[in-house]
């Protein structure tokens, strides 16, 4: 849960701070940066959760954690 936050605080929060006319290279560089990084780990996060949820419904031992050669599978 608390990564969740991070993630998407973060996000926010270097969303506020990007301006990319900015002569400031905090401002025009380093927070639209920030806005890809936690964009890009939004998504993976969004994916594996969601992997995970399917893996765990569906029973048949494929995907993330399963027992046939997933992640996490023996």
């Amino acid at each position: 849960m608390i990564s969740w936050l991070v993630i998407i605080g973060g996000l926010v929060a270097s969303l506020y701070y990007a301006d990319l006319f900015s002569a400031e290279p905090t401002y025009s560089v380093w927070a639209p940066l920030m806005c890809v990084v936690f964009s890009i780990a939004l998504c993976i996060k969004l994916v594996l959760s969601f992997e995970w949820a399917r893996a765990r419904d569906d029973g048949s031992g494929s995907g993330v954690g399963g027992d046939d050669g997933g992640i996490g599978g023996g």
